[in-house]
C-alpha cells in the first residue's frame, strides 16, 4: 500500500557512479592538479606546461672532458681561440679561461646559435680567479665589433668572486641599465649559475636560489638583431678585449625557459600564480 504523502521520503536516492565514471573523474582531477602544479612551478603559460623535458631543449652542451681545438655537444661547437687550457672541474675537466684562451660558439654548421630566440636558459659552473678577472663568462652580441658606450648591443655576464651581474643592452645614444640583474652572493669556491630568459623577463639563480628578477629588459632577439649575432665564452668585445679569468664547467644552453623545478629549485612563492587560492563561497 502506498505511503501517505507526508510520510514519503523527501531526500532523493543517492546517485551511484559506475566504476568507469569514477575513473574518468579521478583522471580529470589528476590532470587538472598536474597542470596547475606545472604552471605554478614553472611560471609558464599553459601552452608551455606540456613542453618536453630539458634534455630535449639542449642546443649546446660543453663539459670540456674531451677536445682542445674545439668542443662539441648538442649540435653546437665551441672553437678555441688561443691555446686551450684544461684543469680539474666540478666533474672531469673544466676550461681554464683567460686572455690566452676563450671560445667562439655557434651551431655545428657555423650559423648563429641564438638566432631568433627570446626564451632561453644558460647554465654553467664557475670558479673565478680572485684577481685579474674582469669577469666575462658569456657574451652574446649583435656582431664581433668593439662595443661603444651608450651604443651597446649585448647580453653579457660579469662573473666575479664578489657576485654576478648580467647586463642586457640595446642602447641607442644613452645607457639604459633598467634590464640588468645583480647578485652580491660572494664566494671564492665553485658555484652554479642559471639565467632564464622569457622575452623581457630574466631570472638569475645562483646555487639553485633565485637571486634577481627583472622584467624590464630588451628581448634577446632585439639585442642580437636579425642575424643572430655572435656568442663568445670568456671574452667581451670592449676595446681590444676583456676576459674572464678562472674555471668554467658544464656550460649548457637550452632553447626555452626552464622551469624552477627543472632547474632543481622550488617554485617562486612571490609569483601570484603560485599563491594558494582563497576558498570561494556561493553565498557572497
Amino acid at each position: 500500500m502506498p505511503l501517505p504523502f507526508a510520510a514519503r521520503p523527501t531526500t532523493p536516492p543517492e546517485r551511484f557512479e559506475t566504476p568507469p565514471t569514477r575513473t574518468r573523474r579521478r583522471r580529470a582531477a589528476i590532470a587538472a592538479s598536474t597542470t596547475a602544479a606545472a604552471l605554478c612551478a614553472g611560471l609558464l603559460t599553459p601552452g608551455l606546461a606540456a613542453a618536453a623535458g630539458p634534455e630535449d631543449a639542449l642546443i649546446a652542451d660543453f663539459t670540456f672532458d674531451s677536445g682542445t681545438t674545439s668542443f662539441t655537444g648538442a649540435g653546437a661547437t665551441a672553437t678555441t681561440r688561443g691555446t686551450a687550457q684544461l684543469a680539474p672541474g666540478v666533474d672531469g675537466n673544466a676550461a681554464q679561461l683567460s686572455s690566452s684562451f676563450w671560445l667562439d660558439v655557434a651551431k655545428t654548421d657555423g650559423t648563429p646559435l641564438l638566432a631568433g630566440l627570446d626564451n632561453l636558459t644558460i647554465s654553467y659552473d664557475s670558479k673565478p680567479n680572485a684577481s685579474g678577472n674582469v669577469g666575462w663568462t658569456v657574451f652574446a652580441a649583435r656582431n664581433a665589433a668593439a662595443q661603444a658606450y651608450a651604443q651597446e648591443h649585448y647580453l653579457g655576464y660579469l662573473d666575479r668572486t664578489s657576485g654576478v651581474t648580467v647586463e642586457r643592452y640595446d642602447n641607442a645614444g644613452s645607457r639604459n641599465t633598467a634590464g640588468n640583474l645583480v647578485s652580491t652572493v660572494a664566494t671564492t669556491e665553485w658555484k652554479h649559475v642559471d639565467l632564464v630568459l622569457s622575452g623581457a623577463t630574466a631570472r638569475l639563480f645562483v646555487d639553485k636560489k633565485l637571486v634577481s628578477t627583472n622584467a624590464a629588459g630588451p628581448a634577446l632577439s632585439q639585442i642580437l638583431g636579425a642575424s643572430g649575432g655572435v656568442l663568445q665564452v670568456g671574452k667581451a668585445n670592449w676595446g681590444g678585449g676583456e676576459y674572464f679569468a678562472g674555471l668554467l664547467d658544464n656550460l649548457r644552453i637550452y632553447n626555452r625557459a626552464l622551469t624552477p623545478s627543472e632547474l632543481g629549485v622550488g617554485a617562486v612563492a612571490s609569483d601570484p600564480r603560485c599563491r594558494p587560492e582563497h576558498p570561494r563561497s556561493d553565498h557572497g
